[in-house]
Formats: structure tokens, sequence, C-alpha cells
């Protein structure tokens, strides 16, 4: 298995949880379902911080949105900025960007507005960053896409040429035969 697939899988099952906690009427039920989304993400955390695994990033951004949740600020702030920092050597732009919004929500919350404001010009700066990669990827993959149509409209070209080539060539044969024909019959009469 790869080195974020269990880390992974505990994340979605916290996630499941966490969304039935999030609807969940009675304030009971609510917080048990809570109690095991946490479980399942610090689960998931326990095997993100093992060695080679790149999903750490992620689990920290998840823990982080869950605490700011449940307004616990410090755990959030602590598992948020720690989700920055590893995206970073693992070039996580995707997970910078959701943390960075999260840490910008956070900041709200607390009435850091200067940190709120540096926090989501962040969340824009790798947002940008995302949609432009995602711009020169379709911008390349149009590109392919019509150097292929191109030359395959050559090739197309290429074989009609060929095609009425050989199509004269056939003809010419065909006269040729029929002249010779005719002028063996000519010649017996």
């Amino acid at each position: 298995a790869p080195s974020w697939g269990l880390p992974w899988c505990y994340l979605l099952i916290g996630g499941v949880y966490e969304a039935k906690g999030d609807v969940s009427p009675e304030p009971v039920l609510r917080e048990e379902n809570y109690k095991k989304a946490e479980m399942n993400f610090l689960t998931a955390f326990e095997h993100a911080k093992k060695p080679k695994s790149t999903y750490l990033p992620n689990v920290n951004r998840a823990l982080g949105n869950f605490y700011y949740k449940q307004k616990k600020y410090q755990l959030a702030r602590s598992y948020l900025e720690n989700s920055v920092d590893s995206s970073s050597k693992f070039t996580e732009v995707e997970t910078t960007q959701w943390a960075s919004l999260f840490l910008s929500q956070l900041d709200s919350a607390e009435g850091n507005y200067k940190g709120a404001l540096s926090h989501y010009k962040l969340y824009i700066l790798n947002r940008d960053s995302l949609v432009s990669q995602d711009l020169k990827s379709k911008s390349q993959g149009l590109k392919m896409q019509y150097e292929f149509d191109k030359k395959e409209d050559s090739l197309k070209q290429k074989q009609i040429l060929t095609q009425a080539r050989l199509d004269t060539q056939k003809k010419q044969k065909n006269y040729y035969l029929g002249g010779a024909i005719l002028l063996a019959l000519l010649s017996v009469f």
C-alpha cells in the first residue's frame, strides 16, 4: 500500500463522523460523532508521521479545520501552521491554499484581522498559482491536440494524394491494356 493509504482512509472515516456530527440534532449524538471523528483524525495523524509519508500536510489541515469548528483555536492554529510548513516541503500547493484560508478564518475569529488578511493573501496567492498551473496544463493539452490534429490532417491529405495517384496509375494501366488489346485485335484483322 502507498505511504498515504492508511492516513487517507482514517482521514475519510474521520470526515464521515465529522459530517454526521455536523448534522446530528441531539447534542449527545453530536459529541459522540465528533469524538469518533477526532479519534480517526488522530490515528491518521499517527500514520502520516511515519517516514516516507507525504500525507502529513493534509492530515494537519483536516485536524486544524476540525478543531477550528470545535472552537479549540489553539489546537487548530498549531495543526494549520504545521500544515502550511510541511506542505511547502512537499510542494502541496492545494493543501497550503486551504490551510491558509482556514488560518485566515481562525485569525478573524480571534480578532487578529492583520493576520487574517495576511493568511487570506497567502490563500489567494496559492489559489491563483493552482489556477495558473491548471491553465498551463489545459493550454499544453490543447497545443498537443492541435499538433496531433495537424499531423492527422497532413497524413489524411497524403493518403488522399497517394490514393489519387494510385487511381491515376490504375486508369493509365487500364488504358494501356485496353489500347494493347485493341491494337492486338486490329492487327489480327
